[in-house]
């Protein structure tokens, strides 16, 4: 790609209307930077007590949604379940293993202020897992016509998946979000893509060195890219209980946990566009912890306008 060097740019909270060779480019084609777990983040674990305590087990991100929009971040990895004790959008909540994350009001919430602010920025809500409690099944309709209600105005319809950046922005002002789950009678399949396929390493436990390996596979024959799909770009270690304090609760003295992993000068190194961008130019959603101690937005920028100028 004939990048030589990347450096954080000033500009994350716009990165894509501030690129408008993008336009070219179908929703398809992109390279995006990704959030994993984009609902559990250390700033919503520190409300909580036992989520503080499950902290470097289940936290992903380090702040919420608004704070990863701004830093550039554009498919968000969500975990759902319906809590069937609370209604409407309030029922609604993600999940990381034992602990709950940010409710999907707040991403509601943080949606329409940044895109009201920065309306020419796409994003992407991979529904990656849905759950219900107390052993009832997920709120699929519940879930449905809470989405359409409080975001209808911002969804592109699956039947516009054809269509370039420019011709979506040309169509409507506001329809800047995907959102993709699996496939359910009672979800809209106008309104929620497919589900986005990920790869992953298919271990709890994966090394830096396992996940290196993991990707150069993946990427040796990707999928053909008619649809987006998710690299789980990851790495978790086992957690010895025993350095928690013994009088915790939640935890037995011979108790191990996996816990993440943070992998930031790897993924620079692995998806650098320097020098030909091999990796990087494979992936469609680079799906990582901690996105904003990356470098993943530059490169995905970097890869985008290096895809419009070949097109």
């Amino acid at each position: 790609m004939n990048i030589t060097h990347t450096q954080k740019i000033s500009f994350r909270h716009e990165w894509m209307s501030k690129t408008p060779s993008m336009d070219g480019l179908t929703l398809n084609q992109l390279v995006w930077p990704g959030a994993h777990n984009s609902g559990m983040d250390l700033y919503t674990a520190s409300q909580h007590i036992i989520n503080s305590v499950l902290a470097s087990h289940t936290m992903s991100q380090n702040g919420p949604y608004i704070q990863q929009l701004n830093s550039g971040a554009r498919a968000l990895d969500l975990r759902i379940f319906s809590n069937s004790r609370n209604t409407d959008i309030y029922q609604f909540e993600t999940f990381h293993g034992p602990a709950t994350g940010s409710p999907i009001s707040d991403l509601v919430k943080a949606l329409d202020f940044f895109l009201d602010k920065n309306p020419d920025e796409f994003i992407l809500l991979d529904v990656h897992q849905t759950e219900g409690s107390q052993g009832n099944r997920f709120a699929f309709k519940d879930f449905n016509d809470v989405i359409n209600r409080r975001l209808g105005d911002r969804l592109i319809p699956f039947e516009n998946r054809h269509l370039t950046l420019g011709e979506l922005k040309a169509i409507s002002r506001t329809q800047r979000v995907v959102i993709a789950a699996s496939e359910h009678p009672e979800l809209d399949a106008q309104v929620f893509w497919p589900k986005i396929q990920h790869r992953w390493s298919g271990q709890d436990l994966t090394s830096p060195s396992e996940l290196k390996q993991h990707i150069a596979r993946t990427l040796d024959n990707p999928p053909d890219g008619s649809q987006p799909w998710s690299l789980s770009a990851t790495s978790y270690i086992m957690f010895d209980a025993s350095a928690i304090s013994p009088i915790d609760p939640l935890f037995g003295a011979n108790d191990t946990f996996a816990r993440v992993n943070k992998i930031t000068d790897e993924l620079n190194e692995w998806f650098s566009p320097s020098p030909s961008g091999e990796w990087l130019l494979k992936c469609s959603i680079i799906n990582v912890d901690f996105i904003d101690e990356t470098l993943l937005v530059e490169y995905c920028r970097e890869a985008n306008m290096y895809k419009a100028l070949k097109k």
